[in-house]
């Protein structure tokens, strides 16, 4: 399937990324990004690799590292990322 990404998955990914690399360094943004590739990798071949999230209908969610989750909706023929976040975060979801 198609990845397509939300202008708040844009946002909410940047954010954390700009967020790791003043608080760790270029090393760990880059193992971040491998992170959400593979994942998004994974994704695109089985969209219901990730568990439904708290009893919604269509909002699945990813937990990639203890700190980082990927929250995802499958459409008709594309999986659309709706935010990628820090999990210490309250979720506004």
């Amino acid at each position: 399937m198609k990845i397509v990404w939300s202008d708040t998955a844009k946002l909410t990914y940047e954010n954390l990324v700009d967020f790791i690399i003043d608080q760790w360094g270029i090393s760990v943004v880059e193992d971040f990004e491998n992170r959400v590739n593979s994942l998004l990798d994974l994704v695109a071949q089985n969209n219901h690799l990730c568990p439904i999230f708290n009893g919604t209908t269509q909002l699945r969610r990813c937990v990639f590292h203890p700190n980082a989750s990927l929250f995802y909706v499958i459409e008709k023929v594309e999986v659309i990322i709706i935010a990628i976040v820090d999990n210490r975060m309250d979720l506004e979801f």
